[in-house]
């Protein structure tokens, strides 16, 4: 049975080993059901940070409509963090921060 079967991929896994802590479950499988396994919303807003943590992005919407592991596996995309973008031109420390005051020079 495809449902019985033991999570294979890796979000599948990271799913797995939180829902086995947090549920009580001894061996979550596809089909596990986070809320018939004792999972509620606050619980699921903990999930949602703790994948975050983890390097996935997940919403509670998609954990209410795709309740079973092998689902909601499904809707975890990784999380990219953004680089700040560096500018071109002079360092920040280069650059004259009181521009409102005049030079000596200039008066």
């Amino acid at each position: 049975d495809p449902i019985m079967q033991p999570p294979a991929s890796e979000r599948e896994r990271v799913l797995a080993a939180l829902w086995s802590e947090w549920l009580n479950l001894p061996a979550p499988h596809c089909g596990s059901h986070f809320f018939e396994s004792g999972g509620d919303s606050l619980l699921a807003t903990r999930l949602i940070g703790e994948l975050a943590r983890r390097g996935y992005r997940a919403t509670l919407p998609d954990l209410f409509t795709a309740p079973t592991l092998a689902e909601f596996a499904a809707t975890l995309v990784p999380a990219v963090t953004v680089a700040p973008a560096v500018p071109d031109g002079p360092a920040t420390s280069d650059l004259a921060l009181d521009t409102c005051t005049p030079d000596a020079d200039d008066r």
